[in-house]
């Protein structure tokens, strides 16, 4: 079955993702559960003003964004609580953002969740702050801290929390979470070029009709 859905793939190297007959797998281990000729359908009045490519990198983003938001906002709880609460307080940041994505979905904000996503700013600032805690001789925030990086950066928070908040998010959204991202980044740039999206809740429709055929 790998083999023959591969075979159907087509791979957008400079979009870094994949089309496949099961959905959208994006270089960051993303899936999206819509084809990409489905999708340039539904969103086709977006499309006239912009690619489809960037509308997933930006859906990416916003899938990311739990984690990004631990990761800074450990290096702040490292700054005003005790090193013992500042790991515990970035989980639960993690875990609010996580939840909300759909919600949180913004044109504005993206160009920062880009750079803040990016690795090189994220290693500098915590090699800067951690330095920082050394020389003070605070090593208990640096422990934190790199523990802390380590955590995120690899997945682990996310895969630990994951049974939680794939429960709690089933409760609020009618799709899974990745789709529903999308759908709100869909929904956003069709605000921002205001144009309507007749197509869209067809979406939705097939992805349950595709989970419920499973």
């Amino acid at each position: 079955m790998l083999h023959a859905i591969m075979r159907h793939s087509r791979f957008d190297a400079q979009a870094g993702y994949v089309d496949t007959p099961e959905g959208i797998f994006t270089a960051e281990g993303i899936w999206f559960r819509v084809s990409e000729a489905d999708l340039t359908a539904f969103a086709a009045p977006v499309l006239e003003h912009t690619d489809l490519g960037r509308l997933i990198a930006q859906a990416v983003r916003w899938c990311l964004a739990g984690q990004t938001a631990g990761l800074w906002s450990l290096l702040l709880f490292l700054y005003l609580t005790p090193a013992a609460a500042a790991l515990p307080l970035a989980v639960l940041v993690f875990l609010l953002v996580q939840t909300f994505r759909p919600l949180l979905v913004s044109r504005w904000l993206d160009p920062v969740l880009k750079l803040l996503q990016a690795l090189p700013a994220q290693a500098l600032a915590y090699i800067v702050v951690l330095s920082q805690f050394g020389v003070q001789g605070a090593y208990s925030q640096v422990v934190v801290g790199i523990a802390g990086f380590v955590l995120f950066r690899w997945g682990l928070v996310e895969r630990t929390a994951a049974p939680v908040l794939q429960r709690l998010t089933k409760r609020l959204y009618p799709i899974p979470m990745a789709d529903q991202v999308l759908r709100s980044t869909i929904v956003r740039a069709a605000m921002r070029y205001r144009v309507s999206l007749p197509e869209l809740d067809r979406i939705e429709r097939q992805i349950l009709q595709h989970l419920g055929g499973r």
